[in-house]
């Protein structure tokens, strides 16, 4: 199997989960030096390999296939491929430079392109193994547009929309294809000062007069917003590593894993069943830091 985005997270926890139960692992790493390279190197078996990726540049991933293709035999083929790499960005809509490329262009290129980018160079191997898997793990953002998250939400979407095609165009080659999407738990990408010191960091970089016709009272409650929407993250990661063991090893996956707390599962399902009008009077930003709070408060 070849698991991207390794270097912390779910992936990092993926990969050394699935070596103990015995697979052979492509653990790719953008780091392959780093911190989280170096942890999955010692505590995993001689079947987790650690290798080079970086999925936004064409070369890393073809020089990464041409990598995995070196371990194969014919009696030993690419399973399954996990597209988990992924960044974000809290920021409002207008904010930070001029032009997409600080929050948009990064965003996509690495959570959308990147997956499409990975999944296209391994299909061919993917192709020769009966009943073979392609998981892609996207979000709840992938389903609603919260403030703060715009450029996250367009990538997750679009993922989505990727992963549903893939589907459906590869079912003839027996390719499974399931989608992943988590709550908000607790990662290195929802890390609460991180994420703040992003959110500032955006809002320093936007200039002058575009700051002036925003309002800093707006960039005070937008970072309130965030601030309790990061407070519900939940702890307990195995629920999505379950989610994504259970597609790679059940016969027949599921298309679709929402993973999350049944509180949490109940009121995405309401207010996906709302009329977009009374979606956006929830999710404004006043309206749903109430709400969450509210939520944050009746867990404990």
């Amino acid at each position: 199997m070849s698991c991207l985005g390794c270097d912390t997270g779910f992936g990092h926890q993926l990969a050394v989960k699935l070596d103990k139960l015995g697979y052979t692992v492509f653990a790719a790493c953008l780091a392959p030096e780093g911190v989280g390279a170096k942890q999955l190197k010692a505590k995993g078996s001689q079947n987790l390999l650690v290798i080079s990726l970086d999925v936004s540049a064409d070369e890393s991933v073809n020089r990464a296939v041409t990598e995995v293709k070196s371990y194969l035999s014919p009696n030993k083929k690419l399973f399954a491929i996990v597209n988990n790499a992924g960044i974000g960005h809290y920021s409002g809509v207008d904010w930070s430079k001029p032009g997409v490329d600080d929050v948009y262009r990064s965003q996509l290129e690495v959570n959308t392109l990147g997956a499409v980018r990975v999944t296209k160079s391994f299909l061919p191997l993917l192709r020769e193994t009966e009943n073979s898997r392609i998981i892609i793990v996207a979000s709840l953002a992938a389903r609603f547009v919260f403030p703060g998250l715009v450029g996250y939400s367009m990538s997750k979407y679009a993922v989505r929309a990727f992963g549903d095609g893939l589907r459906r165009e590869q079912k003839p080659y027996g390719i499974n294809v399931s989608v992943i999407e988590p709550v908000m738990y607790n990662t290195s990408l929802t890390d609460m000062s991180v994420c703040l010191n992003n959110m500032k960091a955006h809002w320093d970089n936007t200039p002058e007069d575009v700051k002036q016709s925003i309002g800093s009272t707006r960039f005070v409650s937008l970072c309130k917003t965030v601030e309790s929407f990061l407070m519900m993250r939940r702890s307990n990661v195995e629920e999505v590593l379950d989610a994504m063991i259970d597609s790679l090893t059940r016969e027949e996956p599921k298309p679709f894993y929402r993973v999350g707390g049944l509180k949490e599962r109940i009121t995405l399902y309401l207010l996906e069943a709302l009329p977009e009008e009374l979606q956006d009077f929830f999710l404004d930003p006043f309206v749903f830091d109430h709400i969450l709070k509210y939520l944050h408060n009746s867990r404990q």
